[in-house]
């Protein structure tokens, strides 16, 4: 049997999943952070002390398994909770902004999928395409959780039109989004394709 260590042995092992810790969504981190990083310790120690380095491994892939697991529902339940501060009018407004690059490009899709294939089929300019469509679906999803954190913090009044319900600041915030979120991944949608065409034209001369 291996000798049980003392916390000396494990302090690395603690501030990664301390690190780690950062994707549960704020609130269930402030309630659960420190029992949780308290029980990873005695995990540590009492694995360590009967299965040695091999049990830490096997530890490690259960614990960054169910971790990530647990952050996605965590993260499911904290948008399901905030829906219901924001009707569903704006509810669409962010969906529909966010979306449109993912939409446009489902579109095209259809219209010339020989050209939009060129950002999701492996070819010899790959990985340019899957970074762009990577980038692209990136920049929407950050545009949503933006869109969506500036309608959480503003009190808005449900009972006029959907933008005049907002107040002119936030309404300013959600136009740099779509300036600097929305609009470039429109453009990656748009332009990717051509410049992959381009590049590959050159590789294959």
């Amino acid at each position: 049997m291996v000798q049980s260590p003392s916390f000396d042995h494990f302090p690395r092992a603690e501030s990664i999943y301390r690190a780690l810790l950062r994707i549960y969504p704020a609130d269930y981190r402030r309630e659960y952070a420190a029992p949780m990083a308290q029980l990873f310790r005695d995990l540590c120690r009492d694995t360590y002390c009967h299965h040695g380095r091999v049990g830490l491994a096997r530890l490690w892939g259960r614990v960054l398994a169910d971790t990530v697991i647990t952050a996605v529902v965590e993260h499911i339940h904290t948008l399901e909770k905030g829906a219901y501060m924001m009707s569903k009018q704006h509810q669409f407004l962010i969906l529909f902004l966010s979306g449109l690059p993912l939409g446009l490009g489902i579109i095209l899709l259809l219209i010339n999928p020989k050209f939009m294939l060129h950002l999701l089929t492996p070819n010899a300019a790959q990985p340019v395409g899957w970074l762009i469509t990577a980038a692209a679906i990136g920049l929407a999803a950050a545009a949503y959780v933006i869109q969506r954190k500036i309608l959480l913090s503003t009190p808005l009044d449900t009972s006029a039109g959907v933008m005049q319900s907002i107040p002119l600041r936030s309404r300013l915030y959600l136009v740099g989004t779509i300036a600097f979120l929305v609009f470039p991944a429109i453009l990656l949608v748009l332009l990717g394709p051509a410049f992959i065409t381009v590049l590959l034209s050159g590789v294959l001369r």
